[in-house]
């Protein structure tokens, strides 16, 4: 009887150590599946240095690939004075 219960307790053990790894990997990885990019500004992505060709307008982009490099550029007019 003994046996089933130590069983038992060896698969609540894995279950719970393989869903503390996921909930592990989506609070270290979560940020990287979304970009933000803020107002007046675009999002130009490279993966392996390689740019990507289509730009990330402002607002919240979902999904995104996580390999993803962004860099933001400044599209607002300026006068020049």
């Amino acid at each position: 009887m003994e046996c089933l219960q130590g069983t038992s307790m060896n698969k609540q053990s894995a279950t719970l150590s393989i869903a503390i790894a996921i909930i592990a990997i989506i609070v270290l990885f979560g940020s990287r599946f979304f970009v933000s990019v803020p107002a007046g500004h675009v999002a130009v992505a490279t993966l392996f240095g390689k740019v990507q060709d289509k730009p990330y307008q402002e607002g919240l982009t979902i999904p995104v690939n996580p390999l993803f490099n962004f860099t933001l550029y400044d599209i607002r007019e300026k006068e020049l004075k």
